[in-house]
């Protein structure tokens, strides 16, 4: 379970219970809500289910969030389903090419 110590300027803070895999050492899965809510800014309670992915790397799978809020007396149910998939490893054939100032002019 964690709580944040103190809620410091505009700052929004994750509240909940959060499980870490006992080999990788790596969040699998985080249940809870970010803190602190306010009148009219709030967020429903969520869960969200991290997979392995490249059997080295730990990325959501799945997030779920089911709440009723309450916005000055009118109450909302809020209910979303992200499902997350299709990871794929990012990659550039950037070329950097160094130009003296000399060289920069002549063009």
């Amino acid at each position: 379970s964690v709580t944040p110590r103190n809620l410091k300027g505009n700052r929004f803070y994750f509240q909940g219970k959060i499980w870490v895999d006992d080999l990788d050492l790596q969040i699998v899965r985080t249940v809870g809500k970010p803190v602190p809510q306010k009148k009219g800014n709030q967020f429903p309670d969520f869960e969200t289910i991290r997979q392995m992915i490249d059997n080295k790397y730990w990325f959501p799978a799945w997030t779920h969030a089911e709440s009723v809020l309450n916005f000055g007396g009118d109450k909302v149910h809020i209910e979303e389903t992200i499902t997350y998939s299709d990871y794929k490893r990012f990659g550039s054939n950037a070329k950097i090419i160094s130009v003296s100032p000399a060289e920069n002019n002549e063009k």
